[in-house]
């Protein structure tokens, strides 16, 4: 079996328990990753909580410092149902979410961080993770 893609979607928040509604289909083995800059230590989908993969914070620059954050679920409720996001930071945060079929329960998903950049102009700093899934057929 392929990996193949299931559902996304991207919110921007503030403080409070913020929801993303997604419709994730009824493949077969399922997997969730949730990325995003934030400051919660938790997630939840259909009151199921999520597990954190990885943290990366990157340096203080012009009194600037950002998180970003990777949460992951193997087989997520099929069905529409909400992502919940606690948020406790005034400054707002966002995060994207997918959901693929075909891959493999365990060992799920490899993040790493890749890169940081910061642009001076504008005080917008730049983190790259790189998210490696296997599949459930070849573990390749």
């Amino acid at each position: 079996m392929a990996i193949s893609f299931d559902v996304a979607g991207i919110k921007t928040f503030t403080s409070g328990n913020n929801d993303l509604s997604l419709t994730v289909g009824s493949g077969l083995n399922r997997y969730m990753i949730a990325v995003g800059g934030f400051n919660t230590t938790s997630m939840s989908y259909n009151g199921v909580s999520l597990t954190n993969i990885t943290n990366f914070t990157s340096p203080i620059i012009d009194g600037n410092q950002q998180t970003v954050k990777a949460f992951g679920l193997a087989n997520p409720d099929s069905g529409t149902h909400n992502l919940n996001i606690p948020y406790s930071d005034a400054f707002g945060g966002s995060v994207a979410v997918a959901v693929y079929n075909g891959v493999a329960s365990v060992g799920q998903p490899e993040v790493t961080n890749t890169g940081y950049s910061n642009n001076g102009s504008n005080n917008t700093q730049v983190i790259s993770l790189n998210t490696t899934i296997t599949t459930i057929t070849d573990n390749a």
